[in-house]
C-alpha cells in the first residue's frame, strides 16, 4: 500500500525533474498535468492509511478530506456524457473509464493552475529585466 502511494507521489516529482532540465518555460505546467493525473488515486491511498495502524489515522484523516475533494467530478461526468447509466451500480470497465476521466478532469485543472503560475513567473522575469 505504501509502496502505491510513494509511486504515485513519484510521477509528478519525476516530471518536475524532467521539465526543469528540458522545458523550464512549462515546468507547472507540466508538474500540475501529472500531479492532477495521480491526484485522485493518492489522495485515495493516502486515505486508506487510516485503516492500517493508529500512526496512519492522521495522514488518513488528510486524504479523506482530499479524497472529497478529488472525488466530485468521478460519476457525473461520465453520467452526463452518458458513458454511464444513472442509478446503476458501477461494474468492470466503468471504474477504468471514471478514473481516467477524473484523471483528465483534475489534470486539466492542475495543468491550467501551473500555466497560470509559469506565465505570471515569466511576466515578473520579463518585467525585472526591463528594469
Amino acid at each position: 500500500m505504501l509502496v502505491a502511494l510513494f509511486a504515485l507521489i513519484l510521477v509528478p516529482l519525476v516530471a518536475y525533474r524532467i521539465a526543469r532540465q528540458k522545458q523550464p518555460t512549462y515546468l507547472w505546467s507540466v508538474t500540475g498535468l501529472t500531479f492532477g493525473l495521480v491526484a485522485y488515486p493518492a489522495s485515495f491511498e493516502l486515505y486508506t492509511m487510516a485503516f492500517v495502524h493508529f500512526v496512519g489515522f492522521v495522514p488518513g484523516m488528510i486524504g479523506l478530506q482530499l479524497t472529497l475533494l478529488h472525488d466530485a467530478p468521478r460519476f457525473d461526468i461520465p453520467t452526463i456524457l452518458g458513458l454511464r447509466e444513472s442509478g446503476k451500480v458501477v461494474r468492470g470497465n466503468e471504474h477504468l473509464v471514471i478514473g481516467m476521466i477524473n484523471g483528465l478532469v483534475w489534470g486539466v485543472v492542475y495543468g491550467v493552475i501551473g500555466f497560470g503560475i509559469d506565465k505570471y513567473r515569466k511576466a515578473r522575469q520579463l518585467n525585472t529585466g526591463n528594469a
